[in-house]
């Protein structure tokens, strides 16, 4: 049986339910550091995300001289697999190379047995990767991981201790600048091992560190797997943005979010129509359960054809942005807390009562 938060808290006395909401509101302070940290990490992901593809935009000194450029965003998300961030393809000899971003690091070990085994999904279905890209892919596939300049020797001894062909770029966000990091010492065996690229200009251009001849563009909003906040963060914005102009009122339909998903998305993943739908319905479960969005059509049942608001204040862009944020935190976490506030009231009362009466209301049945 699922227990209802309001319907235990009813059988306590008033002393009971003073302990009980002091617990409740503890837990969902903890909940909302959690959320908060969840929203910031992925957040920094994007924007390490952005340095690094920035630098293989047109016009960039990495793309000028090696002909490499941004193909795909999270290349394997199609075939159902959240590995690698960026796929940069060079054309002329179907080269194709694999990227991970990383904004944090809290084990190096771990972070690179997980790299080893997402090289070898990524070798194993080629054959599918090479329908996501539109293209043949050269053998081998090259892969790297961009991590903050701090971080990469750490990387770099953990990739060479377990023989990984992954190629480390360490990535100085301050100063705008981004190094390939490995034994300039020996390169013929830090190309046969993975860890230079086969591609002189490419490790010549990366190995005397690189800096931007154009300024920086956020260019990349959001990603398949972006956290459901960032999501639901983005595509309110734009929908503000959109309807203060059009319509007074704010409304706006299904196919609003569908349109934004897919003029963000579809030109640089391999997703499908429906894998973009499928994102669009879930966005709308989401900000429907959690007080974001407003049906103002409650009698027609097809979402395609429902109108919707945005909830909360919709002054400006900052504002939305703001209160949609603060309300998927604060839903989420309240959310989170219930069910464990009472578990928590058990343990430290040191009694059954929630037992007993969860016993009582299935003998009632």
């Amino acid at each position: 049986m699922n227990l209802s938060f309001d319907d235990f808290r009813k059988t306590l006395s008033d002393e009971e339910k003073e302990v009980l909401d002091k617990i409740l509101s503890d837990e969902s302070r903890k909940k909302r550091i959690v959320l908060e940290n969840n929203v910031l990490d992925d957040n920094n992901h994007l924007e390490i995300v952005n340095f690094c593809a920035n630098f293989f935009s047109p016009g960039q000194p990495i793309a000028e001289r090696t002909g490499y450029s941004l193909a795909l965003l999270e290349p394997m998300y199609p075939l159902n697999v959240k590995n690698f961030d960026l796929g940069l393809f060079r054309k002329e000899n179907s080269s194709l190379i694999l990227v991970e971003c990383k904004s944090s690091i809290s084990d190096y070990r771990e972070l690179v047995s997980d790299l080893g085994r997402s090289i070898s999904e990524a070798t194993n279905r080629k054959d599918e990767l090479e329908r996501v890209l539109g293209n043949r892919i050269a053998d081998p596939i090259e892969f790297a991981i961009c991590v903050p300049a701090l971080d990469a020797p750490e990387v770099y001894n953990e990739i060479v201790r377990t023989n990984k062909p992954i190629c480390v770029w360490a990535a100085s966000l301050w100063e705008r600048k981004m190094k390939i990091f490995g034994n300039k010492e020996d390169t013929k065996t830090e190309i046969e091992s993975g860890r230079l690229h086969r591609d002189g200009n490419l490790n010549s251009v990366l190995g005397t560190g690189v800096e931007p001849k154009l300024n920086f563009l956020r260019t990349i909003s959001i990603l398949p797997s972006s956290h459901m906040c960032t999501l639901l963060v983005h595509v309110s914005v734009l929908i503000y943005q959109k309807t203060k102009e059009s319509r007074i009122s704010g409304e706006f339909q299904y196919s609003d979010v569908l349109n934004i998903l897919m003029k963000e998305l579809q030109t640089m993943t391999g997703l499908s129509t429906e894998d973009f739908e499928r994102s669009a319905t879930n966005i709308f479960n989401t900000a429907l359960k959690k007080d974001i969005f407003k049906d103002l059509t409650e009698d027609t049942e097809e979402l395609t054809r429902k109108i919707f608001q945005i909830s909360g204040r919709r002054t400006n862009s900052n504002v939305v942005r703001k209160e949609v944020g603060e309300t998927y935190v604060a839903h989420n976490a309240r959310e989170k807390a219930l069910m464990e506030s009472i578990a928590r009231y058990e343990k430290e009362r040191g009694i059954t009562h929630v037992t007993s009466w969860m016993s009582d209301q299935n003998n009632k049945k």
